[in-house]
């Protein structure tokens, strides 16, 4: 890299002239606020609020100026050299630190790609599974549409031909009910006919009653006379037996 080209070794004699301008300043500041302190000693306790403040800031003009004196002391060339150096290596650590960062982050990228296509197979493959499964769906629902179609005619079919038979029915209600009206009639005059016969039937009925009597009769006359007949020969031959011997 070109900033290794400006990384300067590290420098131990302005570090340690580093030191010595820092102890010597500070070793002035002290000096500065002890002299004065020294001076005022007797006037501290009569020093107004606005004196007070006159003084602290008079105090502080001295360390100022020393800072200012030690900061100029120390930026020399030689020293931003090797603050650039201490700078420049903090730099390198850093991105050598997102260098690493960023393989980790592209390895987990890929990682999570290589997861990511295993995942988009997996959901392709389940989309055809499902496309194929919605297909079979669609297929059976279509059978079952044309089925319940093909029902839907048969039972149109059936209820015109229902409609029909009604139609035919109803129209020929009235001649049905003229039919039976002339039916009835028809049968009610059958039973008066019938009454009628039955009546003489019951009449010749007692007319051959009557006749049974009267042949009852009549062969009870007859038994009773083909008894006295029987009677009578019997009789008789006895007596014609005796006649003949007597003869």
């Amino acid at each position: 890299m070109f900033i290794d080209d400006y990384i300067l070794p590290a420098d131990d004699d302005g570090a340690d002239r580093g030191r010595i301008f820092a102890g010597a300043a500070i070793a002035a500041v002290l000096l500065w606020l002890a002299v004065m302190l020294w001076l005022v000693r007797g006037e501290i306790g009569a020093i107004g609020p606005v004196a007070l403040v006159q003084l602290l800031a008079a105090l502080c003009v001295v360390p100022a100026l020393i800072g200012i004196i030690w900061l100029l002391a120390m930026r020399t060339s030689r020293a931003e050299a090797a603050r650039f150096g201490v700078t420049a290596r903090a730099m390198q650590a850093e991105s050598a630190r997102l260098e690493q960062a960023v393989a980790a982050t592209a390895q987990t990228i890929d990682r999570n790609r290589r997861h990511l296509a295993d995942q988009v197979d997996t959901l392709m493959t389940m989309g055809e599974t499902a496309h194929q499964f919605l297909g079979a769906i669609g297929e059976g629902f279509a059978t079952e549409i044309e089925r319940a179609d093909a029902h839907t005619r048969s039972l149109v079919a059936a209820a015109d031909a229902t409609q029909t038979s009604l139609g035919v029915l109803l129209a020929s209600l009235p001649r049905a009910h003229a039919e039976t009206e002339a039916m009835a009639d028809q049968l009610e005059r059958a039973g008066l006919s019938a009454s009628e016969h039955a009546g003489a039937l019951d009449a010749q009925i007692g007319a051959l009653a009557a006749r049974g009597r009267e042949a009852d009769a009549v062969a009870s006359s007859a038994s009773t006379a083909a008894d006295i007949v029987s009677v009578t020969a019997s009789s008789r031959a006895p007596a014609v037996s005796l006649v003949a011997s007597i003869r």
